[in-house]
């Protein structure tokens, strides 16, 4: 929700800037893409946490999450740069990383989810019901243009 609200925030928060200097583009930068970074930090803790919660051993629990933010970083900058940039554009690009993000909330929303008999609801938690239903009208009211 953070990547679909500052992309709409960024024209109202950058209404009559030029850019001509270096603390403009830090402003733009930040503007569009601080939220978005700190709450990705949240998610790293959280998936953290769920993979020691599953793992018998600490250790193995940080080398896959290590593992998979490695793959993540060296493989996410080529991707946007010669796939999804090119290809889709830059709204479209932000809209693909929104969907992402809510893609992987999901996943740990599944997998955190505390395991009851088999005909017990998979959301039936009320913060999680709630935030698919945020996330689904953000996405839905995604700016355009």
């Amino acid at each position: 929700m953070a990547v679909v609200a500052c992309y709409a925030l960024f024209q109202v928060a950058t209404t009559g800037t030029q850019v001509g200097a270096w603390d403009t583009v830090l402003w733009f930068t930040c503007v569009l893409t601080l939220p978005a970074s700190i709450l990705s930090g949240v998610l790293f803790t959280l998936i953290g946490d769920a993979l020691r919660q599953s793992e018998d051993d600490d250790a193995a629990a940080a080398g896959w999450l290590v593992l998979a933010n490695t793959a993540g970083a060296t493989l996410g900058p080529p991707l946007a740069t010669y796939l999804l940039l090119p290809y889709a554009g830059l709204e479209r690009s932000f809209f693909a990383i929104a969907v992402t993000y809510a893609a992987v909330a999901g996943l740990i929303a599944i997998a955190r989810r505390p395991h009851r008999r088999a005909s017990a609801l998979p959301f039936a938690n009320r913060p999680v019901i709630a935030a698919a239903a945020a996330l689904a009208v953000a996405l839905v009211l995604f700016p355009s243009g």
